[in-house]
């Protein structure tokens, strides 16, 4: 008999004597199922420790997902700002180069105009010299 179970029998009895005199634990019987009860918990508590390693292992995991999942993060949201600084950029370019050729649509409408100006005032500079000389030869 252990000195554990000893004592619960002791105490067992000293209760039972205390609140009923006329009945008496058979302390080998208690002592027995104590024990029982302890190997029960003792093989309990051994399976339970033998299910440590795996769960420490599933923890790592999950652990070493979440690092990755949060470097997978990281890295996107830096990727994301890179293509907002690239279409910014993008946008900038487009916007000047649009303004650029509204500003070489506008000057080469003004040659245009410029040219078919010249073009008309020697064409009327040559009928005018035609008709002067015309006039002179009569």
């Amino acid at each position: 008999m252990t000195d554990d179970c000893l004592s619960v029998c002791l105490l067992s009895n000293f209760f039972q004597i205390v609140t009923l005199p006329t009945v008496f634990v058979d302390c080998s019987v208690l002592c027995s199922e104590f024990d029982q009860k302890v190997r029960e918990s003792k093989l309990e508590a051994d399976e339970a420790l033998k299910k440590i390693p795996e769960i420490e292992r599933m923890i790592n995991s999950a652990e070493q997902m979440t690092r990755e999942a949060q470097d997978s993060l990281i890295a996107a949201a830096i990727d994301a700002n890179a293509a907002m600084e690239l279409a910014e950029l993008a946008k900038n370019i487009a916007e000047n180069a649009d303004r650029v050729s509204r500003a070489i649509f506008v000057t080469t409408t003004e040659t245009k105009t410029k040219i078919i100006t010249i073009r008309f005032t020697r064409t009327l500079t040559r009928i005018f010299k035609l008709k002067k000389n015309e006039n002179k030869t009569k």
